[in-house]
Order: C-alpha cells, then sequence, then structure tokens
C-alpha cells in the first residue's frame, strides 16, 4: 500500500490520508467508543494494511467501513477487512461496470467483496459523541452514490461526485440529469464552512461544490440545446464552449446525447 502521507487531521475527529495508485481520499472519523472509515482502497492487501493503520491511529476499535460507491478503486480493499462491518448502497453488486470486472481480472479476484449492511436512502452511525449520517440522493456520478456526513465535525465525504484532482470522471452509468440535483441535496446538508473531502483530490469549500455543480449541469443543459436545435454529436466540441478538458468531453458528450435523446427535448417558444 502507499500512502501520499500519513492521515492527517482536517477536524477535532475527522482525518483523511490518500492511497495509491489512484490517489483515494480515506477518511476516518473516530468517536470515544469506536471509529469508522470512509472507503477502503483498491485491493485486499491494501484493504488490509489500511485497516490495521487505521486501528493504530485510532485508539479505539475501527468497526466500519463506508463505501462510498461501486468503482474498485474506493471498496475492492474491504476484501482484506476483519472483524469489521462493511455498509455500502444495496446496488452495490448489481450489474458491475466493467472497469470492475477489468480490476478484478487484474489482481486475480474470483469474488467481489459483500457489504454486511446495505442501505436504500438513510443509515445512521453512532460512535461515541460522534455520529455519522449516510444518504443516498439518487444516482449521479454512479447509481451507488453514498454520503458519510459528519454533522458536528461540519465535514461531508462527497466519494467522487465532486472531484478536485481534475474534472469529474463520466461513465456508462453516470446519470447527468440526477446529478446537479444530487449535489443540491448535498449543499443543501451543508453550511457555509463546511470541508467537503471528494475520492480524489483536496478538499474544498462550499463555493468550489456549487462551481462544479454548475458546470456539470452546464453540460446537460447546452446538450439539451444543441440536440434541440439538431447538431449532432459528433460536431458538438466545437459548437459550444466547454467547462471540461477536450478529452473529458469526448467521453461526455456521448454519454450526454444518449440521455437527452432517450429523454426528449421539449419544444420551446417560439416554435417556427
Amino acid at each position: 500500500m502507499t500512502f501520499t502521507g500519513a492521515f492527517h487531521r482536517i477536524a477535532p475527529h475527522v482525518q483523511v490520508t490518500t492511497l495509491e495508485p489512484h490517489a483515494v481520499n480515506v477518511g476516518l472519523v473516530v468517536g470515544s467508543k469506536r471509529a469508522a472509515l470512509i472507503d477502503a482502497g483498491s485491493n485486499p492487501s491494501q484493504g488490509r494494511e489500511l485497516l490495521d493503520l487505521a486501528r493504530r491511529e485510532a485508539g479505539v476499535p475501527v468497526t466500519h467501513v463506508v463505501v462510498t460507491h461501486a468503482h474498485h478503486d474506493h471498496w475492492f480493499g474491504v476484501g482484506g477487512m476483519t472483524d469489521i462491518v462493511a455498509i455500502a448502497h444495496e446496488d452495490l453488486l448489481a450489474d458491475p461496470e466493467e472497469e470492475v470486472a477489468d480490476a478484478a481480472a487484474a489482481i486475480g479476484l474470483e469474488e467481489l467483496p459483500e457489504p454486511n449492511e446495505t442501505l436504500s436512502l438513510v443509515k445512521g452511525l453512532e460512535l461515541g459523541g460522534v455520529r455519522l449520517e449516510i444518504l443516498h440522493f439518487g444516482p449521479a456520478h454512479t447509481r451507488t452514490d453514498l454520503f458519510v456526513i459528519v454533522p458536528d465535525e461540519d465535514v461531508i465525504f462527497v466519494g467522487d461526485v465532486i472531484e478536485s484532482a481534475g474534472d469529474p470522471c463520466f461513465s456508462a452509468v453516470s446519470n447527468l440529469d440526477g446529478w446537479p440535483k444530487v449535489i443540491d441535496a448535498v449543499l443543501g446538508s451543508s453550511t457555509e464552512a463546511t470541508r467537503f473531502v471528494p475520492g480524489h483530490g483536496d478538499v474544498v469549500d462550499r463555493d468550489f461544490v456549487f462551481r462544479q455543480r454548475a458546470q456539470i449541469a452546464m453540460v446537460r443543459g447546452t446538450v439539451e440545446q444543441l440536440v434541440g436545435r439538431g447538431v449532432a454529436c459528433e460536431e458538438a466540441l466545437g459548437a459550444a464552449q466547454w467547462p471540461f478538458s477536450e478529452q473529458t468531453m469526448a467521453t461526455l458528450l456521448p454519454l450526454a446525447y444518449r440521455e437527452v435523446q432517450a429523454a426528449g427535448v421539449r419544444r420551446r417558444l417560439p416554435l417556427v
């Protein structure tokens, strides 16, 4: 397991470390009775080492790990963790993406790690003077995105719904219509002082989250306009100013076009 550094504290009861090779942020939330990890690393060996480190750091039993979503770099580490309760969205193992199957094959993982507990909407976890609120607001980055709110610490773990290391990551299961709505729900759970821990990159503030929400919504809205004007997907890259890199847009535009065309385009006045 490779760290870019040891756990570092971002709030009195919240620490974060970063795991390589995917630069995944992992959280450790410590109460007076127990502690919980947020995400687990990308393979069972990494997960085992991560849990050992977290137990040494916490000083109390590390009893739970919350999986923020179904991409392998955030949860395959569960396979190496013992005596711990893994919590994930109920669809974590449903219809795995190609990247999950490929990653499992690459490391010889014959069976995907299974969570001990699942949720569809909300779950609370009391650690002893520190409470976690685990919520699913709908499909966004994936169908399985969970947010871990630590209310008394003013910290929210947002998984890959927010990215500060680069552009957000879009895939075939991403939902561009739902994504801004999900971020709105997360923002509604925050304050001006809230720190947001993305799946990759530096901890960010509320303004950053607002900006990235607007960028994602702008792509969806612009594609709807382009489809309404009859602009083909192959021509879309040069037809507007986009908030993300050309490489990101090459993946995102076909996804956005499929989504908009499947939903149908509302006709706007004037109709002629």
